[in-house]
């Protein structure tokens, strides 16, 4: 399932497997018609807290290949995400330099990692 968030302050929580690549599709609208992020500048990390300056675990890939259509997705290989201890973080996408997105804008959530497959 892809998330369509809206431009309000946005949590999303999310749940991922250590040592598994880690793509995480986002869309971009306005009243159902997409946005246009190909200027965006993105940041996204994993903090090992849910607090300003907390340390960063890893640094999510933004891959911007379809942001013309609203499209972003985050990304972690396999390679990179073996080193994550389960466990629950905090993760966040700051976004600026994006028409009809205030500046220094931030998507977060909680980001569970686990080390099996599990629906819970």
């Amino acid at each position: 399932m892809t998330p369509t968030l809206d431009l309000g302050p946005s949590a999303l929580d999310v749940r991922a497997r250590a040592g598994s690549e880690w793509p995480i599709q986002m869309v971009f609208s306005v009243d159902g018609v997409a946005l246009d992020v190909s200027a965006g500048t993105f940041v996204a990390e994993l903090h090992v807290r849910q607090r300003e300056n907390a340390d960063v675990a890893l640094a999510l890939t933004v891959d911007v290949t379809a942001a013309a259509s609203g499209v972003i997705v985050l990304r972690a290989t396999a390679a990179q995400t073996a080193g994550v201890a389960p466990g629950e973080y905090w993760w966040h996408l700051t976004i600026d330099d994006v028409t009809g997105i205030p500046d220094d804008s931030e998507i977060s959530g909680r980001f569970i990692v686990t080390d099996t497959w599990r629906n819970s």
